[in-house]
C-alpha cells in the first residue's frame, strides 16, 4: 500500500490518522508490526514515522538507484538513492 495526501490536506492530521488506523487494525488482526519503507532523502516522511515510534531496520544501499537506472533529484537537493526501511512493533 502506498499512503500519499494531497497537499491541501497536508499538516492537518490525515496522514497521521491514516497510519493510527492502519495500526489498529492490524493489531486487532494478531499482526505485531507495521512496516514502512522511504527514500532516503525524504526528511519529512522520516520525521513522520519516527514521531510515532517507527525505528529504523534497515537500508538497503543503491535500491532506489537502481530502480532508476541514476541518480535522482530528491527533497532539499539531497540525491535519492537508497531505500530506508522502518517498522513499528504493535
Amino acid at each position: 500500500m502506498m499512503l500519499d495526501v494531497l497537499p491541501q490536506w497536508q499538516g492537518l492530521g490525515a496522514a497521521r490518522a491514516l497510519v493510527a488506523a492502519v495500526a489498529e487494525t492490524a493489531r486487532a488482526e494478531g499482526a505485531e508490526r507495521l512496516i514502512v519503507a522511504t527514500t532516503n532523502d525524504d526528511l519529512p516522511a522520516l520525521g513522520f514515522y519516527r514521531r510515532p515510534g517507527f525505528t529504523i531496520t534497515g537500508v538497503l544501499v543503491g535500491r532506489v538507484l537502481e530502480h532508476h537506472g541514476g541518480v535522482e533529484p530528491g527533497f532539499a537537493g539531497i540525491p535519492v538513492r537508497d531505500e530506508i526501511q522502518m517498522e513499528l512493533r504493535l
